[in-house]
């Protein structure tokens, strides 16, 4: 009997060391609640069984770490939205569940938007204007150029001198209001006003002094003054005081022409500037297409009105 005794004492005893260590291993927790409820008297099953129930700490927060991705919508879908992986809400353990509440967060999708297009254009404004349309009347700003000069003269007399124009374009040009002037600064310099349409690639013969200096050949203009057979500086100007072509005096005199055979200088290629050496040739050969004053006349070294023996183009 006395053995049993000591036997329930131990027992007792541990019993008592173990929920001891049990509330002071856990804090206040549970093992507090259990000292409470034990000092306050209550040791029913029930009491101990809930207090010896783990309890969930406070709720807290959880965020989703997952990185929202962006959707990116055709130009013409508006108001589209897409739900945001990121969760508000409060975690809870009530015992065996573990339950997540809150409400997703939902965000506004961004849309891609455009420049306003530029205006269209209509069918007219594309449509270039006619050639024709262009042709039907003369301009005062194309190419014609000196296209031959007979600063010598011709065999009849040195002062039979003329100078011919030349129209490079495909439509007549009024030359109104042109110049064509010797800035040498000799005297007698040609300063010649020119008036009057010269017709597509075609050709106007100045003529000095009178109309009989190329028999054969109405003059487009005659004008007063002279070359020099030393050279001279010719600049061909429009209407608007704009240079068009130009033909200087070198060291040597005129780029070409011969003054013994009475043969003119002739442009190579009007679409050249006039002011190259190798742009100029003297006239060659026994084909002529002018005569002079002479009666009966002589044929004239040159091809007045008509295109170069030395042309290449």
């Amino acid at each position: 009997m006395e053995n049993f005794k000591s036997r329930a004492v131990f027992l007792v005893t541990l019993g008592l060391v173990f929920i001891v260590t049990l509330a002071y291993s856990y804090g206040p927790g549970y093992g507090g609640s259990l000292m409470a409820n034990i000092k306050a008297g209550k040791t029913d099953n029930a009491t101990i069984s809930n207090t010896m129930s783990p309890k969930a700490e406070p709720t807290s927060r959880v965020t989703s770490n997952v990185t929202p991705k962006v959707m990116v919508t055709s130009p013409r879908v508006t108001n589209v939205t897409s739900m945001s992986p990121y969760i508000q809400g409060d975690m809870s353990n009530n015992g065996d569940s573990l339950s997540v509440t809150g409400t997703p967060s939902v965000s506004p999708t961004p849309v891609v938007t455009y420049p306003t297009p530029p205006p269209t254009l209509s069918p007219s404004s594309l449509i270039p204007p006619s050639p024709i349309a262009q042709t039907m009347s003369p301009r005062a700003d194309a190419a014609v150029v000196i296209n031959e000069i007979a600063w010598m003269g011709t065999a009849f007399s040195a002062n039979d001198e003329w100078i011919e124009l030349y129209n490079t374009e495909d439509f007549a040009v009024d030359l109104s209001g042109w110049t064509l002037n010797s800035t040498t600064g000799a005297s007698p310099d040609p300063k010649i006003s020119l008036s009057g349409v010269i017709s597509a690639k075609g050709y106007a013969v100045l003529e000095r002094t009178d109309d009989s200096t190329v028999s054969n050949l109405a003059a487009f203009k005659v004008y007063s003054g002279a070359l020099n057979d030393a050279g001279e500086t010719l600049e061909l100007r429009n209407n608007e005081g704009d240079l068009i072509d130009s033909v200087p005096k070198t060291a040597i005199g005129w780029y070409s022409g011969n003054k013994a055979t009475r043969s003119t200088m002739e442009r190579v290629n009007p679409h050249l500037p006039g002011h190259q050496a190798l742009n100029w040739a003297t006239f060659e050969g026994y084909s002529s297409t002018g005569n002079d004053a002479r009666v009966p006349s002589n044929s004239i070294n040159g091809t007045p009105g008509s295109v170069n023996r030395a042309a290449k183009f």
